[in-house]
């Protein structure tokens, strides 16, 4: 069954075991903030893990129980949308929820299922959100299917060239 988890120290073979795998094929080179696992949990339990704008959020692995020694992907949720600065004059809001599969779990159905999961912990915990923002990439055609089968509502194309979807709760 798959579900969301806080991170813990428990998750550390399987973080590293990720990160490896991934690092071979590019170089996010924040892909989880932080140089350390240790450091990683710090960012975790402070509820802030973008630290361009220390937006508080919220942070989960997805697990599946039948896959027990990796983690499938993660997702955060910010409690506000940040704004990123474009240039001097333009400022831009970013989305509500960020998620990441991992590339051998992609073009798959784990995508749905944790736009899904994060949903329903936007509700879970209570969080003061009616309506959910959140972007692809204009080509990525797979994702825009996740989020339109979510529920998601076309607003627009952004300037850093993303279709905008809200989600209403």
């Amino acid at each position: 069954m798959l579900h969301l988890e806080f991170p813990n120290k428990s998750h550390k073979e399987m973080y590293e075991k990720l990160i490896k795998e991934w690092w071979e094929k590019s170089a996010p080179e924040d892909l989880f903030c932080a140089d350390t696992f240790g450091g990683f949990l710090d960012l975790i339990e402070q509820d802030v893990i973008w630290r361009e704008s220390r937006i508080k959020s919220h942070f989960y692995f997805m697990l599946d129980d039948e896959i027990r020694d990796e983690i499938i992907g993660w997702i955060q949720i910010r409690h506000k949308i940040p704004l990123i600065k474009i240039s001097p004059l333009i400022t831009e809001e970013v989305w509500h929820i960020w998620y990441w599969i991992a590339p051998k779990y992609r073009k798959k159905w784990y995508w749905s299922k944790m736009l899904k999961l994060a949903l329903e912990k936007i509700k879970e915990l209570k969080l003061d959100i009616n309506d959910v923002l959140i972007t692809c990439d204009v080509d990525n055609i797979w994702s825009a299917k996740v989020i339109e089968n979510n529920w998601g509502i076309f607003e627009k194309i952004n300037l850093r060239n993303k279709k905008r979807y809200w989600i209403s709760l």
